[in-house]
């Protein structure tokens, strides 16, 4: 239990007004979120692993657009520096996929009807007719929304947006490949929509959020100006912690210090690194904690029950036992692909020149990994080489091969 003489920690929670109610510890990332509106940009994409703080990113986005209580954001960078007063409040649309599910390829269609239906619930919109298409669903919503507050262009928030997607490819069997097509065609419907709604002066702004970049499958391909800002440097520690941004929970390291003689501060930092700093997300930048292991460990010293596993050097790696990238290990095994197997192109360059003319032989591809430019692995799908896989093993050469850190 977190005594009642430090801030309260954010475990899970990815409401960012719930959280700065509650007075829980907030790392500031409003800076990043003020880079990214001062550079204008239309359609901004992310990718970041499970448990790396993008929903409470896209939670940030969506309470500083509907600036209903600005003592939210008292002493985060925004305010300081001005800049909060110069954001105009707008309608916003959210869309979370992270929940829903798909068995069968002619579901589609309702899924992201069902997506956008929750919205029109929530913001007291009508509900989509059953006969019309989810990108008719989604312009019709954005465009009464917009409607509703004095004809004002929308955001709209796009969280874990390939979530259908790595639940199609991890199925077992998996689909055909004609019914992997239909879905795609579907979802590229879909998101082609946000071009025709900013087209017509509907929309202001769109921030999108997935585990991954699906390659070889122009998902986007609408969005010809969309920017990615998943390897930009200025963007790397947009998400997770960087070892500055970790001085705010200094006064948890030195209260478990004095609660757990003869351990000190310094060690239980260096424990901490040791564990969860090592993602680096393009070449030449600071590598980054995964902020929901890092407060659950320092939770975990708080809770006496496990307190003796912590001392152990069990830490809490809540990122392997639900965050692994499963799916892509099946999708791979059901084409009988191993790394090796992989093609040239399929680097993260090469990945990258295919959008603009080459093709990816085995359809869709998730792109979670792949190494940078200059050698060090690009994306994470990851965990450090000496943690423990979820069935108790040691984690297979294989995976080691995704470490973040990697030469």
């Amino acid at each position: 239990m977190t005594p009642p003489s430090l801030a309260p920690l954010a475990l899970d929670d990815a409401n960012f007004v719930a959280l700065r109610a509650a007075g829980q510890i907030y790392v500031d990332k409003t800076a990043y979120i003020q880079r990214l509106l001062e550079a204008r940009i239309r359609y901004a994409f992310l990718a970041r692993p499970r448990r790396f703080g993008k929903s409470l990113l896209v939670s940030t986005l969506r309470a500083l657009y509907a600036r209903r209580n600005d003592d939210l954001f008292q002493g985060l960078a925004i305010q300081t520096s001005g800049f909060l007063s110069q954001v105009a409040p707008r309608p916003t649309l959210t869309l979370d996929f992270s929940n829903f599910a798909l068995n069968h390829p002619e579901s589609i269609e309702d899924r992201l009807r069902e997506a956008v239906g929750e919205q029109c619930a929530v913001l007291n919109l009508p509900m989509p007719a059953p006969d019309i298409s989810p990108g008719a669903a989604l312009f019709a919503a954005a465009a009464r929304l917009g409607q509703a507050h004095a004809r004002q262009p929308v955001v709209v928030l796009i969280d874990e947006y390939d979530a259908l997607i790595t639940h199609m490819l991890g199925k077992d069997p998996p689909f055909s490949a004609e019914g992997q097509a239909h879905v795609m065609d579907h979802l590229r419907a879909f998101y082609a929509t946000l071009k025709k709604l900013g087209q017509q002066n509907l929309l202001a702004f769109t921030f999108i959020t997935g585990i991954t970049r699906v390659e070889g499958a122009e998902l986007f391909s609408a969005l010809n100006n969309m920017i990615d800002l998943s390897r930009e440097p200025e963007y790397a520690a947009i998400c997770g912690f960087t070892e500055a941004e970790t001085q705010v929970f200094e006064s948890h390291l030195a209260a478990i210090a004095r609660a757990h003689p003869p351990l000190s501060a310094a060690e239980l930092r260096r424990d901490l690194r040791h564990y969860y700093n090592g993602y680096q997300f393009t070449t030449r930048v600071e590598q980054v904690y995964n902020p929901v292991s890092y407060a659950r460990a320092l939770h975990q010293w708080q809770t006496p029950e496990h307190v003796q596993d912590m001392r152990d050097g069990r830490y809490p790696r809540p990122w392997i036992e639900a965050g692994l990238p499963y799916f892509l290990f099946r999708y791979m095994c059901q084409r009988g692909l191993g790394l090796k197997d992989i093609p040239n192109h399929a680097s993260a360059r090469g990945l990258s020149e295919s959008r603009s003319g080459g093709s990816i032989p085995y359809g869709p591809v998730p792109y979670l990994f792949g190494p940078a430019d200059g050698g060090s692995s690009a994306y994470p799908g990851s965990v450090p080489e000496h943690a423990d896989s979820p069935a108790g093993g040691k984690v297979p050469s294989s995976l080691r091969l995704l470490r973040p850190d990697a030469g």
